[in-house]
């Protein structure tokens, strides 16, 4: 339980960081998706079921402050912790690398998903839409590599 509300204050603030108004003290900034990558990270380390719980809380928050469609990141933080429970029965994410290389697919497949929802695809030329996906993919996973390098770092220790 107490693992649960550290994971969920983790995530609020992550929430909390990526829905600060960034765009107007600097027009034109990729805004990391810091909160899907805090999901990957819950899926792949906490495999209770009180991380469906946290993946319908964080979204629902995130959903509230971005003004998301209803349901939305919902489904999509629920998406993403089924399929990383069900893909990890087949292949590891224990490496570093395995991890960032999720983070940053997973982040260019949601970003495509929300632009295309959110009908940006149809009204902007791809030429402005792929660089932009691509930047906020990999500001995302350099900004998340701290937290999965730390953890893994902590479960080799306990390990060794």
């Amino acid at each position: 339980m107490k693992q649960f509300f550290l994971f969920l204050a983790g995530g609020l603030f992550l929430i909390l960081i990526q829905t600060m108004p960034v765009n107007f003290f600097f027009p034109n900034a990729v805004t990391p998706n810091l909160s899907l990558a805090f999901m990957i990270f819950v899926a792949i380390y906490y495999p209770s079921m009180g991380s469906w719980l946290l993946a319908f809380l964080l979204g629902y928050v995130l959903e509230t402050f971005s003004g998301c469609p209803a349901g939305l990141l919902i489904l999509v933080n629920l998406s993403i912790l089924l399929l990383i429970r069900l893909t990890n029965r087949v292949m590891s994410f224990a490496s570093l690398p395995s991890q960032l290389t999720l983070v940053f697919l997973l982040n260019i497949l949601i970003g495509f998903l929300l632009l295309t929802v959110s009908q940006v695809v149809i009204k902007n030329p791809p030429g402005l839409i792929v660089p932009r996906v691509l930047v906020n993919s990999t500001l995302t996973t350099l900004l998340i590599m701290p937290l999965f390098a730390f953890y893994n770092k902590n479960s080799f220790m306990a390990e060794g």
